[in-house]
């Protein structure tokens, strides 16, 4: 082991033994020097999974008394264990043996001054490797409309994303990064009111930008996802109604114009609110 401590955050909402089980062997399978802590967020009291119901070593396990969300579950772990990162693992991506280690390689060496808190994998889907606009994208906040995606198709070098403003506020995808703990603990964590998903990968990126953090999309770290809880082509109602809401909420709290929510109205904590 080399000293560093992993805390690999799997929350789980619905994905059944099998596929869980896949996945935690994945990480086990990790061939960094890393020492890495695994951490089952049962964010679903109705549907607890079975790997959590038998002695398993190695393996934590936090029980929500109800449906905390994406970023409740990150935070919940986040909160209740001391780790050097955090690796954020969904319930339906496999990384691959080597992912941690180019993750890690990425987050501990810096471009020039700045300091590196998150790193990002591309992944890989039964169509092949997600181009590098799909893993990051620009928004104009100010204007509340999308600009662009970040990057191209397959970058030949990782892609380093630094500075942000109204107009060009870039983000990268939570899903399969690797996020330095002691960046989060210094912009007040993920944002839990961003329930039960949707948009929490921007807001930590941007809080993690405007604190002077590097955040990175890597060219070699990958992982496999298995789509099989993207988002379905005949969303219901609900879940549109969830998204704008979320999208607004984003738009709400760093809007330069119009309408700004005390932190009381949307209740962020005080390490999330802005000047």
């Amino acid at each position: 082991s080399s000293g560093i401590r992993v805390l690999a955050t799997i929350p789980h909402f619905s994905a059944p033994h099998e596929l869980l089980e896949r996945v935690v062997a994945a990480v086990r399978a990790q061939t960094s020097v890393a020492h890495i802590d695994i951490v089952i967020v049962a964010n679903n009291p109705r549907h607890v999974p079975e790997i959590l119901n038998t002695p398993n070593a190695g393996l934590r396990q936090i029980r929500t008394p109800f449906n905390v969300g994406y970023a409740g579950a990150l935070e919940a772990a986040r909160k209740a264990n001391d780790c050097d990162f955090l690796w954020v693992v969904q319930e339906d991506t496999i990384p691959e043996p080597d992912c941690l280690s180019g993750l890690l390689s990425e987050i501990q060496s810096p471009p020039g001054e700045a300091t590196v808190a998150m790193v990002s994998p591309f992944h890989i889907t039964g169509d092949g490797m997600k181009p590098a606009r799909f893993r990051g994208q620009v928004w104009n906040l100010d204007e509340g409309t999308f600009e662009r995606g970040l990057g191209g198709e397959q970058p030949t070098e990782s892609l380093v994303v630094s500075g942000w403003s109204m107009q060009e506020a870039p983000f990268l995808y939570l899903s399969g990064a690797l996020m330095r703990s002691t960046a989060l603990q210094e912009i007040g964590g993920f944002d839990v009111s961003f329930w039960p998903k949707g948009f929490v990968d921007a807001d930590t990126s941007f809080r993690l930008l405007r604190a002077g953090y590097v955040i990175i999309l890597s060219k070699s770290a990958r992982i496999s996802h298995l789509d099989r809880q993207g988002s379905s082509e005949h969303p219901s109602q609900w879940e549109l109604m969830s998204y704008f809401r979320n999208q607004e909420r984003l738009f709400s709290k760093y809007r330069a114009s119009g309408r700004q929510p005390s932190a009381d109205d949307l209740g962020f904590d005080a390490a999330q609110t802005l000047a």
